[in-house]
């Protein structure tokens, strides 16, 4: 790919350690969106997605649950949003994080979030796998957004 056909991707200026995607197909930037922590820039309704680590996960459905609600109910407002986790379900079954919150309240916290929002939660089981997911999410929504766009042309 050329620079100028470089997929645009804005990451949140709150993320503190940002995904890689790499420059040769992928131009990052830095903005303040509105919710979640990744969205095409010249897109940003069609996809966002929220970032988090498992133990953020733990800590945001038991501690920081209505703030969490809040967030949820933005991100229900984009085309497709979706929460990617930096974790897995066996990392949850082995209680592999750190607060005493069973891993049955856990999944059920998650699917009781995902079924009263409609925004999907998905395992990615760690960070360089989460970041390849989300590249090929992006390059999906690029493509359907260029193919729309042609068709309408």
């Amino acid at each position: 790919m050329r620079p100028a056909e470089r997929i645009r991707v804005t990451a949140d200026n709150r993320e503190q350690i940002v995904w890689w995607f790499s420059p040769d197909e992928f131009e990052v930037v830095r903005g303040t969106m509105p919710a979640g922590d990744y969205a095409l820039t010249d897109n940003p309704q069609t996809l966002v997605i929220e970032r988090k680590t498992l133990d953020d996960l733990v800590q945001t459905v038991i501690r920081e649950r209505e703030r969490f609600e809040r967030e949820l109910a933005k991100l229900a407002t984009y085309h497709r949003a979706v929460v990617a986790i930096e974790g897995s379900l066996s990392d949850i079954a082995r209680h592999g994080y750190t607060s005493a919150a069973s891993p049955a309240s856990i999944v059920g916290l998650t699917n009781a979030l995902f079924y009263d929002h409609g925004v999907a939660f998905v395992w990615l089981d760690n960070r360089e796998i989460a970041q390849r997911w989300a590249a090929r999410l992006f390059r999906i929504a690029a493509r359907r957004i260029a193919e729309k766009a042609a068709v309408a042309a």
